[in-house]
């Protein structure tokens, strides 16, 4: 289980035993890595601090986001590591809608492309609606 939703699942646990988490993760082709952890529970048992991205050293609103990407119903806000990052640069988005929440990471080697990451955002969200 990647490392993103070990801890998401780990924050899940914290809370009064009311949560519930599911995780997955990949590698996938040229080395970019994505995973998405969906968790339902009481915001407070979550544990996830706002402007945190996971693996990066710092995390920015990434206001470049497209707002027609949007899904009426879910609560969004998106992260990206800003230069320099490190040897990968995160993107990190959390999708809220209900009493479930979303966490989606996307991280690749030299530079995560923006448009992936905002499809998969684009189509979780839909999931999630």
């Amino acid at each position: 289980m990647p490392e993103e939703a070990e801890k998401a699942e780990a924050a899940a646990g914290e809370g009064d035993g009311e949560a519930a988490g599911a995780a997955g993760g990949a590698r996938v082709p040229r080395g970019r890595s994505r995973g998405t952890a969906v968790l339902v529970a009481a915001a407070a048992a979550l544990g996830l601090a706002a402007g945190t991205c996971v693996g990066a050293q710092t995390a920015v609103h990434d206001d470049a986001f497209p707002d027609a990407a949007a899904v009426d119903g879910i609560a969004r806000t998106v992260y990206v590591e800003p230069r320099p990052y490190g040897t990968e640069q995160v993107r990190q988005a959390y999708l809220s809608a209900g009493d479930t929440v979303a966490v989606i990471t996307q991280s690749r080697k030299g530079g995560a492309p923006a448009v992936p990451f905002q499809q998969t955002v684009t189509l979780q969200s839909e999931l999630l609606g």
